[in-house]
């Protein structure tokens, strides 16, 4: 019954593939819930472990990584495992699709943060258009943060628990989330936006690119850029050099309407 479970929700995979996906679902479920992280657990990059352990999985070891790379080389038609550089990344971002199937997954370090570049992407299922943002917005939620990595995004959770969170995973990559907003327009019609993309003219540009399709189709009953602090240029940066101030101007802004923002902000280019 599992078997015939899993080829409905990926009709398009192998029975070697779905068995891979499988096994990676289940290693990033066990991982989060009873792994122990020190990396985690200490507050990684200023994100307490309440925030982070619902959505990272601290594989902590090379040669963990280096089994799920062996295991996961059906799905990326590429054997990772005999790369050192990628088998300490260790923390594990899973996104899942609009029907909670594991579409992709970001990675870091914690075994050794210097490497670059600090976040490499991997796409888990090969079968569709995997999601590339990621989301999680609390039914109760009256604000949405759209940021633009994970971490950003967790950087807002950590001082609101109860705000909605949207992470692109590449600041050129708006047309999925884009796209999503528009066909989802009525569960987001009472939600004020705040966009938070990076103090850059990447983010910038991405910050126009959502703003101009929001307006145009009419999504949310607000939106509002988040301004920085303490000359920081992305929320987990502000939210780790000085967490009071991004307390108070998300609290400011978190209610401030689109016409407040729209004409000034908007149009500012670093």
């Amino acid at each position: 019954m599992y078997e015939q479970h899993m080829k409905k929700q990926y009709p398009n995979l192998t029975a070697n593939q779905r068995q891979s996906l499988d096994w990676a679902n289940r290693v990033f479920s066990y991982a989060k819930n009873y792994f122990k992280s020190e990396a985690l657990d200490n507050g990684y990059r200023g994100v307490s472990k309440q925030v982070t352990r619902g959505f990272v999985a601290d594989l902590q070891h090379e040669h963990i990584v280096q089994h799920l790379f062996q295991r996961a080389e059906p799905l990326l038609n590429k054997d990772y495992s005999t790369n050192s550089w990628m088998c300490k990344r260790n923390l594990i971002f899973p996104l899942y699709g609009e029907n909670n199937t594991l579409d992709r997954v970001l990675l870091r370090s914690s075994i050794n943060e210097n490497l670059d570049p600090k976040e490499i992407q991997l796409i888990f299922n090969p079968s569709k258009e995997a999601r590339d943002f990621f989301m999680d917005i609390p039914q109760e939620a009256d604000n949405v943060v759209i940021s633009e990595s994970i971490l950003d995004a967790l950087s807002f959770r950590e001082i609101d628990e109860n705000v909605g969170i949207m992470a692109l995973t590449d600041a050129t990559k708006t047309r999925q989330i884009k796209n999503h907003l528009a066909e989802h327009s009525e569960r987001y019609a009472e939600k004020h936006f705040l966009i938070a993309m990076d103090d850059d003219q990447a983010g910038w540009k991405a910050t126009r690119d959502i703003v101009n399709k929001m307006e145009k189709d009419d999504i949310g009953k607000s939106w509002t850029v988040f301004n920085y602090t303490s000359q920081t240029k992305d929320a987990n940066e502000n939210l780790q050099e000085n967490r009071k101030a991004f307390e108070e101007t998300y609290s400011q802004l978190a209610t401030y309407t689109k016409q407040h923002e729209r004409g000034r902000d908007i149009e500012y280019e670093p």
